[in-house]
């Protein structure tokens, strides 16, 4: 019979993801306080927070650039994306005519000769609803 003697292997001793809800900059410098004290023992450290050994590993680079912040979550690049001139005049149209995105789209090309998708169109006015440029006497709140 083989004891275990209290030992469990899959036990967490301290929980990456709630510390880092409460604040991501310090659930990291505990990674690499435990780390430093663990004779940097990757595996033993993942597993004492309940994390892969990538997200160790990742610590890691993090803490040589000085860096332990969030990375934001948009792209670097977008280059695809819809200038602000355009989504201004999308949100124009749609205030001075209450259009939906297809009356908007055929409106567009027809008074502005800009040609734009209709999906594009509906994503740029919910984002605007959501961030409340469109006119708030046309909105309706449900």
């Amino acid at each position: 019979m083989i004891s275990t003697s209290g030992f469990n292997p899959m036990a967490v001793d301290m929980d990456y993801k709630n510390l880092r809800k409460i604040d991501p900059e310090a659930a990291r410098l505990a990674v690499l306080s435990f780390l430093k004290e663990h004779a940097f023992n990757i595996s033993k450290t993942a597993s004492s927070f309940g994390i892969n050994r990538t997200v160790v590993y990742d610590i890691i680079s993090r803490s040589k650039t000085g860096n332990l912040t969030d990375r934001p979550r948009i792209p670097r690049y977008q280059p695809r994306k819809t200038s602000i001139e355009i989504e201004e005049k999308v949100i124009e149209a749609r205030n001075a005519t209450r259009f939906g995105p297809g009356k908007i789209a055929a409106y567009l090309k027809k008074h502005e000769n800009i040609s734009i998708p209709v999906g594009t169109i509906r994503h740029i006015l919910r984002r605007a609803d959501k961030s409340r440029t469109l006119v708030a006497g046309h909105c309706t709140v449900g």
